[in-house]
């Protein structure tokens, strides 16, 4: 039986308890719909977690910004939001959620107010990280990771981040099936493109270690995952994280000694720097990226070139001599 789609919503309130015109429902409704279901779990990760942040931000009134009605959402409580955020970054990309979220309602829904809120709102300034990982760095976090945890697959997950310029969820899904007559398959997300990656003994002693470690974990369920728990299970995204942040705090707090010396970070990198690191020092700067101008974000150290080499040509200042007076000179 066809009915308005008022009366489902109708419906749909006395049934939840729920009203069906608020932001956390608009948000609710996105993340369950087919649009955000095609994409890969890391991003249906990182939908979860905007809607989280944006429903339970508290007002001045103590509401929270999920129970207001969408109608009641105006473009001064967006920059609001952006204004007073704590991460300003994330702020940005709550926003930009928020901002698909609504665009995608208003097509759907009748209560979706069609003037987006998130629309020619300025965003948080962002600037371009410069970090760069040098080597010493690189190995002091390495030999922590070896030295003092209980998280040896950190080191190595480090090695395929920077050999194959991996982000931490690709190094996380890559599997032994990836991996055949000399090529590691990439397969990329956000859009950027794959590709067969030749293994060169540096990449090889990584995989091997890879394969060291709980090397007698029963079959996982959905795939061999190159790194995984000892349940055969693929390295979750919190577990990494954790374990992560710990190391980061080690390097910059305790350091290591070497040779009676105490050596330490300055400052933190993510672990995302690994692969602009990979990036940076690349013959061929390749990073799977579509465009040259997302590529180049990723070249994050200044890069040596040749000198110019060319011949100069000029001209004999007496007009008088009817020979070609053009002389080759010498750089």
């Amino acid at each position: 039986m066809d009915l308005p789609i008022s009366m489902v919503w109708k419906a749909y309130e006395s049934l939840t308890k729920q009203r069906s015109d608020t932001l956390r429902w608009l948000l609710d409704t996105f993340n369950s719909s087919p649009v955000v279901k095609k994409k890969t779990f890391t991003s249906q990760e990182q939908h979860e977690g905007y809607r989280n942040s944006l429903c339970e931000t508290v007002g001045r009134n103590g509401t929270k910004f999920g129970d207001l009605q969408l109608s009641a959402i105006n473009r001064r409580m967006i920059r609001r939001y952006l204004y007073v955020a704590e991460k300003k970054v994330g702020a940005n990309r709550h926003i930009q959620y928020m901002k698909a979220a609504w665009n995608w309602g208003n097509q759907r829904y009748s209560q979706v107010p069609e003037q987006n809120p998130c629309a020619k709102v300025t965003l948080n300034e962002e600037e371009a990280r410069t970090r760069y990982v040098e080597d010493w760095e690189y190995a002091l976090v390495k030999d922590i990771i070896y030295e003092t945890t209980r998280s040896p697959y950190l080191a190595t997950m480090m090695e395929l981040a920077y050999l194959c310029r991996l982000r931490c969820s690709e190094v996380r899904d890559l599997k032994h099936s990836d991996i055949k007559d000399g090529l590691i398959q990439i397969i990329r997300g956000k859009k950027s493109n794959g590709e067969l990656t030749r293994i060169s003994p540096r990449l090889r002693a990584a995989l091997d270690e890879a394969k060291s470690i709980h090397p007698s974990a029963p079959t996982p369920i959905t795939g061999a995952y190159l790194l995984h728990s000892a349940k055969g299970l693929k390295i979750s995204k919190n577990k990494f994280y954790s374990a992560w942040r710990r190391v980061m705090a080690k390097a910059v707090g305790e350091g290591i000694t070497v040779k009676g010396k105490v050596l330490k970070l300055d400052e933190e990198f993510t672990f995302h720097d690994l692969k602009t690191r990979g990036v940076t020092n690349h013959t061929e700067h390749h990073s799977g990226h579509k465009s040259e101008k997302a590529r180049q974000i990723y070249i994050r150290r200044l890069q040596e070139v040749d000198a110019t080499e060319c011949s100069l040509v000029t001209q004999l200042s007496n007009p008088s001599k009817k020979k070609d007076s053009r002389v080759n000179v010498s750089p």
